[in-house]
């Protein structure tokens, strides 16, 4: 199956700091019938997925990436540490790019040239890839944007008790398992 399904999310450590999380999944199975894939199965088996948590300095780039405010068309990082967030007993090591590029979608019988995003995060050598729709990258976009609000606050919220607040963003199709118009096409080749 080549499925993948990214999630974003906000969670606070134990430090009480504000984290984002990146965390993609290959998807377990496809009902041919429905269109739908699942990926709840895999989840839980670190072997099919990976987990990276991005600063404060990441999330911005990506949003420069996603609006066009720089010239590149792609931002990469490299997180290379001993501590495992993806339940892996070997050393992690991860590469993320994210990726702005042009492509075609069809419009009844016109296709239009239109701007995609994609994700791919390399861990330990595995890689997870997907493509995401303007209307997924903007979603996106708004997570971000109240996550780094929420990271800027932070040292207000020293000396508050611990906080268990939750924000979580998966994009509405996640284009993971049933491939919406404007999602990418499990055909397209993705150029990242």
């Amino acid at each position: 199956m080549d499925g993948v399904q990214a999630r974003f999310n906000s969670a606070y450590n134990d430090k009480k700091e504000l984290v984002c999380y990146l965390r993609m999944t290959e998807q377990a199975t496809w009902n041919q019938e429905k269109k739908y894939g699942t990926f709840t199965e895999n989840s839980k088996n670190p072997e099919k997925y990976a987990a990276v948590s991005l600063n404060a300095i990441e999330l911005g780039y990506i949003l420069s990436i996603i609006r066009g405010n720089v010239v590149d068309t792609e931002a990469n990082f490299f997180h290379d540490t001993n501590k495992s967030i993806s339940n892996s007993s070997s050393k992690n090591s991860a590469q993320i790019k994210f990726t702005r590029y042009e492509g075609v979608e069809k419009a009844g019988e016109r296709e239009l040239k239109v701007t995609k995003f994609g994700i791919k995060l390399v861990r330990n050598g595995k890689e997870y890839k997907i493509g995401l729709s303007a209307g997924e990258a903007m979603q996106l976009v708004i997570f971000i944007e109240a996550t780094l609000f929420k990271m800027v606050e932070q040292p207000e919220r020293e000396g508050q008790q611990g906080n268990s607040q939750q924000n979580s963003l998966q994009p509405a199709t996640s284009v993971d398992s049933k491939p919406s118009s404007e999602s990418a096409s499990y055909d397209e080749e993705l150029p990242f």
